[in-house]
């Protein structure tokens, strides 16, 4: 090979190398077509032959494409190979996975969100942290835990958790995301993704009425929570005005679920059980069994729920599912500094408990 073959070859390398730098520092514009051989060639002060054979080798090591009668391009996933990674953390307390808290619903949800972030995260070149960190009011933890969140660049907490840290990471300015179920429980003004609990009652009221269903046993937890209490109101207002008789109405504290459903069983006359509270309906499903009751053929059941929680009943439970999945990519998009102005809806799951036809599930998503 002669020295000026060598030469032209080495100049190329240095003119790919040039365009690379370009494209990092924002010269080079990476959502927008390349520029034409004679503008480079002018830009590096180089013939076409070299800009041409700087290009070749930048297709050949995957930096540009070329796409046919549209032009050279930067490749999309050359251009990640140097995107900066978000970094994000999801903050949890150490109750939250408690043997006494981490009931099957609670890991449901847990785990429903935990991949959605995941999910989301992979797709935004973003690396999620999962940080535990103490519920403490004392000023000189809360300083501690801004320290491990100084380079975080998005934050992802559920629920009501941790409460001061959460005032602290707001005051700070830092990106954050809260997951709730429902937008009318939020009592604070931390961004979050949520459902509509009005929205969400009203659909499970019109299912009840449009699968013919005319008197109903409700079956609620405590009172005692907001977001259960609210829930039951709403649904018996919509009941009301469809005239769908509530034939009796169960409260039940978690911690006497099985003696509640031994009485629920024996005393119940609705043609539904609907039952609002989750962690209830595993216990009446195992309970109607042992008493040779098949729920489906001596009673209809209806439940709310993670996608998780129902999962290999049989007779399989009809329910309505809520998003946490979704909801779980909604908060990472959040935390990497994205609006999200999703409205989240509940999915009805069609099981061999209720006795509404395809026909009308249907006519539900319309």
């Amino acid at each position: 090979m002669d020295d000026t073959v060598q030469v032209e070859m080495r100049l190329s390398e240095q003119v790919g190398n040039r365009i690379v730098a370009d494209i990092k520092s924002g010269s080079i514009d990476s959502s927008k077509r390349l520029p034409g051989y004679r503008v480079l060639a002018g830009k590096y002060d180089v013939s076409w032959g070299t800009v041409i054979e700087a290009l070749h080798q930048l297709e050949k090591n995957s930096v540009i494409q070329r796409r046919s009668r549209s032009g050279t391009y930067i490749s999309p996933r050359y251009l990640d190979n140097f995107k900066k990674t978000t970094q994000l953390a999801f903050v949890f307390p150490e109750k939250s996975l408690s043997r006494d808290s981490l009931n099957y619903e609670i890991w449901g949800i847990n785990s429903e969100v935990y991949h959605g972030m995941i999910n989301e995260a992979a797709q935004n070149h973003a690396r999620i942290e999962f940080k535990y960190m103490e519920d403490s009011a004392d000023e000189i933890i809360l300083d501690q835990q801004m320290c491990q969140l100084q380079d975080i660049d998005g934050i992802v907490m559920m629920g009501h958790q941790l409460k001061s840290l959460k005032t602290r990471i707001l005051a700070a300015g830092k990106r954050l995301a809260i997951v709730n179920s429902y937008f009318e429980t939020v009592n604070d003004s931390a961004p979050c993704v949520a459902l509509s609990l009005v929205k969400s009652m009203r659909n499970i009221g019109r299912f009840i009425y449009d699968s013919g269903y005319r008197s109903v046993t409700l079956i609620n937890g405590s009172l005692n929570r907001l977001d259960w209490a609210m829930k039951e109101e709403l649904l018996l207002k919509y009941l009301k005005s469809k005239q769908i008789a509530v034939t009796e109405k169960y409260n039940v504290a978690s911690a006497e679920i099985e003696p509640s459903v031994k009485r629920i069983l024996k005393e119940s006359t609705g043609e539904l059980y609907c039952c609002l509270q989750t962690d209830v309906l595993p216990v009446l499903f195992r309970e109607a069994l042992d008493n040779g009751q098949t729920p489906g053929r001596d009673f209809d059941l209806l439940g709310l729920a993670s996608g998780i929680t129902f999962a290999n009943y049989y007779p399989s439970i009809s329910y309505f599912k809520l998003p946490y999945f979704e909801l779980g990519k909604a908060a990472c998009r959040m935390a990497i500094g994205e609006t999200n102005t999703k409205d989240f809806e509940l999915e009805f799951i069609k099981g061999q408990t209720t006795k509404v036809n395809q026909h009308q599930t249907k006519e539900m998503h319309v």
